[in-house]
């Protein structure tokens, strides 16, 4: 192995120390900078000052790290490059105002990125609920914390993609705000089903119900899939 084909190895080692990981961040080569840039490992220090690399690939993979802190990444949030800006929008520790501003960004892989964030505020999945590009409105579908008012419009979209994904999380929203006033053994089964993220509901609802006495399985399905109508809420229609 040559000297080069190490320092690639060890840039995207788990294992490399700070101190190697530091040398490797002022390697005269960018592919491996970019890899320190991307190792969960690199010092926190290392990360603010690869965000100023002149690679954007570099750049990219600060803004990816999971490990990069969110003063850099509000930098990052304002980088010229489209791919490290989608980077910033994709880390769940970009700041809410970061989110924001990504939020209109020009590119709509960036707005869509923010619309997947974890961690987006409602507010802001409001507004991105509106976009006039599909896949930003399907990923606010699916995010969990998109209100429920939200997804209650989204369920009416005229693209099919983005209604089924409100349906579904639709379906979460609903078990979660009525589960805990469920009696066991329903309440258990609601959980169950609600961690199983409803792929293919309710046939799954079916599998975590085998096993169980028909009464049960009857309470359960009665329970989970006719909530009691929430006067703060909205009915959303097609949970069954």
């Amino acid at each position: 192995m040559t000297n080069i084909d190490a320092d690639y190895s060890r840039a995207l080692s788990s294992r490399a120390s700070p101190t190697e990981l530091i040398r490797l961040a002022a390697d005269t080569d960018s592919d491996i900078r970019a890899h320190v840039a991307a190792n969960i490992g690199t010092p926190l220090r290392i990360l603010a000052a690869l965000a100023d690399d002149s690679d954007d690939y570099v750049r990219r993979n600060v803004a990816e790290n999971p490990r990069t802190p969110p003063h850099t990444l509000c930098t990052l949030a304002c980088d010229v490059y489209a791919s490290v800006r989608r980077g910033a929008a994709r880390n769940p520790n970009t700041p809410a105002d970061a989110l924001n501003t990504l939020a209109t960004d020009t590119s709509y892989w960036i707005r869509t990125a923010v619309a997947n964030n974890p961690n987006v505020p409602a507010s802001t999945l409001t507004v991105l609920s509106a976009d006039y590009e599909h896949y930003v409105r399907s990923a606010v579908a699916c995010n969990p914390n998109t209100p429920l008012n939200v997804l209650t419009t989204l369920l009416t979209d005229p693209v099919k993609d983005v209604a089924c994904n409100a349906s579904s999380i639709g379906r979460v929203h609903a078990l979660r705000r009525h589960a805990a006033h469920l009696s066991e053994p329903a309440h258990s089964l609601a959980v169950a089903v609600i961690n199983c993220g409803f792929p293919g509901w309710p046939s799954d609802l079916d599998k975590v119900l085998t096993n169980t006495p028909s009464v049960t399985i009857e309470h359960a399905r009665t329970s989970i899939t006719t909530p009691t109508p929430d006067p703060h809420t909205p009915n959303i229609r097609g949970f069954r």
